[in-house]
Order: structure tokens, then C-alpha cells, then sequence
């Protein structure tokens, strides 16, 4: 498990909150995808899950463009009760006013999180995420929201206090070639290009 964090801002299609894409999170988990692929797992082996239809779109979009047309995207919801050997999940929330969307729905975030049997990457504004879901707690103690779910309130801080300890997350991913051992440093998408072939 890695999760990887970054800080570029989703886009919200007509207004409506719950309707958003991440342009940098759909192009990682393509370039991603990409690698692994060329380090001999399957299509079958491999889906991108994320909570939002548009972002499915996306990132089938940008796979499609690397020629890889094979890979399965999917919403959580439609991914439920299914697993798969490497899961990679995109968050897509990531805003000044650090709406966290259905990241504070219990059942969805326990589909996501119960897929993976080996392998789980997930991309997302994780700072972002941690000081919504601290607001939705203040909130719900408060006011006692109904509309709030109190099984996943400081969740996600106690999440990323778990991967920091076990150091499995970051702003960079870090390759390692199964051959040479060379390490490749991943801080962007981008970076994938200092290995085309999968290696070194």
C-alpha cells in the first residue's frame, strides 16, 4: 500500500459539487497503470477504482490514449463486493473549501479499501481530506448533523497517522528495477518517461 499525495485542485462540472474530475489524479493512475502492466501483471490484475462516474471517464479517456484499452475502470459502487490483485483509487476531491464529497460515506470507503488482495495505490489532496473530514467532525459534535455518517468522522487522520508510521506515503513514488535494482523517483506524472519500457 502507498498512498500518494499531491495538491493540484479538482474541476466541478455544472456547479454540482458531487460531479467532479481530477485531471492530474486520472493521468498518474494511467501512467501507473502503464507501468505495471509492463512489469508483467494483467489487465486482470489490475482496475482503477474512484467514487465518481466522470472521473471513470476520464481516466478511460486517458488509458485509452496509452493504448490500454483493456484495463477495467470503475466506481466503487459498481466494484462492490469484487476483488482484485492491484487496486488503484483516485480520491478526485480537492478544493479551497475542502468538500470531501462522499469520502465521509462509510460503506463506499469500505468497498475501496476491502479490494485490493496485494497492491493498493491510492492518489489524492490527502491534507486537503484530513482538514475536511477535522471540519465534518467539529460540525457533527456541534450540531449533531444527521446528515453526517459518525462511523468514519477523524477516519482519514488516523489513516494517514498510520501510513506516515509505517512510511507509506508521499509526495513521491518511489520505482525500483527488478533487474538492476535502480530506484526511479515518480514526484509527478511526468516522471514515468525516465522509464518508457517499464525498467531502468
Amino acid at each position: 500500500m502507498f498512498i500518494i499525495k499531491h495538491n493540484e485542485k479538482e474541476t466541478v462540472h455544472n456547479n454540482i459539487v458531487d460531479d467532479a474530475t481530477n485531471i492530474y489524479e486520472a493521468k498518474y493512475l494511467s501512467k501507473l497503470s502503464q507501468y505495471l502492466l509492463k512489469q508483467g501483471y494483467t489487465n486482470n490484475e489490475i482496475v482503477i477504482l474512484t467514487f465518481y462516474e466522470k472521473q471513470v471517464n476520464l481516466i478511460k479517456e486517458d488509458i485509452n490514449k496509452l493504448g490500454l484499452y483493456a484495463l477495467k475502470v470503475k466506481t466503487v459502487d459498481d466494484y462492490k463486493g469484487e476483488e482484485c490483485k492491484i487496486v488503484l483509487l483516485s480520491l478526485v476531491k480537492s478544493n479551497d473549501n475542502y468538500d470531501i464529497g462522499v469520502l465521509n460515506w462509510f460503506e463506499k470507503v469500505y468497498i475501496a479499501f476491502s479490494s485490493a488482495k496485494i497492491g493498493f495505490y491510492i492518489i489524492g489532496n490527502i491534507d486537503n481530506l484530513v482538514k475536511g473530514d477535522n471540519m465534518l467532525k467539529e460540525k457533527y459534535n456541534t450540531n449533531k448533523d444527521n446528515n453526517i455518517d459518525p462511523r468514519l468522522l477523524g477516519i482519514w487522520e488516523k489513516i494517514i497517522d498510520k501510513a506516515k508510521e509505517l512510511d507509506i506515503i508521499g509526495d513521491t513514488l518511489v520505482l525500483e528495477c527488478f533487474n538492476h535494482k535502480n530506484k526511479t523517483e515518480i514526484k509527478t506524472y511526468k516522471d514515468f518517461e525516465k522509464c518508457p519500457d517499464g525498467g531502468c
